[in-house]
């Protein structure tokens, strides 16, 4: 898949704010550097857990500068005004303080694509705070 191809993809997705799979997309001028996806039974592992963070994504220029927790944030906000009550969401090792630091919970540890990884949660509706 060419870039421009994931470029069109992730487009399409942030054009339809109001129905999941949603994309959150960040730009500085016109260039992209941050993207993050709210979706429907990321793992196919764990079907009990419905809405997942997945995707994220920042150009490493941008890194260190509040984009992912701006775009955690306006996903969480979006859950909730989506009626999603759990967010849940898995990342490698080095990425759990940075959910961690946005509310999300260690549940467990899992094996996805033959990379370990923690699986989160966020409640949505014990937190009203989004950051």
């Amino acid at each position: 898949m060419t870039e421009e191809v994931i470029y069109q993809k992730v487009l399409e997705k942030a054009a339809h704010w109001d129905v999941i799979p949603l994309a959150i997309v960040v730009h500085h001028e016109k260039e992209l550097i941050g993207v993050l996806e709210l979706k429907r039974h990321e793992n196919k592992n764990y079907p009990e857990y419905e809405y997942w963070i997945g995707g994220v994504f920042v150009d490493p220029v941008w890194r260190g500068q509040g984009i992912a927790g701006k775009m955690i944030a306006m996903a969480k906000e979006k859950a909730k005004q989506l009626g999603i009550t759990t967010l849940y969401l898995q990342c490698e090792s080095h990425n759990i303080d940075l959910y961690q630091r946005h509310g999300f919970k260690i549940i467990h540890q899992a094996s996805y694509h033959n990379i370990e990884t923690t699986i989160m949660q966020f409640d949505v509706l014990l937190n009203h705070k989004t950051t």
